[in-house]
């Protein structure tokens, strides 16, 4: 497998599967598993038997998980799908840079 390229809070878009073309907000990173939880994407329906805190119980929907070879970050300057690459600025740090426009993200 490859690096994981995308953190929590990155805006994505699925480009695969299901919900391709559905943008949203990535929760959460399952880095062992190489799969994310994105906010709107990959809804399962889940049963829940009644508990003391819900005691209805019923049917939930939530966010599935998602490949991420399906999700690719989103652009905060140019809003278009994108690849990363990494810049080593001046200072010695690294940065993620968009293939695109060539902007830090």
């Amino acid at each position: 497998m490859s690096a994981i390229r995308l953190r929590k809070s990155d805006q994505v878009v699925a480009v695969g599967g299901r919900d391709a073309g559905k943008k949203g907000k990535v929760l959460k990173i399952l880095p062992n598993r190489y799969r994310a939880i994105v906010e709107g994407i990959c809804m399962v329906t889940e049963h829940q038997r009644p508990t003391r805190d819900n005691p209805k119980g019923g049917v939930i929907r939530r966010e599935g998980t998602v490949h991420l070879s399906n999700l690719m970050l989103v652009c905060p300057r140019c809003a278009k799908p994108t690849r990363i690459s990494h810049t080593i600025l001046a200072d010695g740090s690294k940065k993620r840079t968009c293939k695109r426009c060539k902007e830090i993200i």
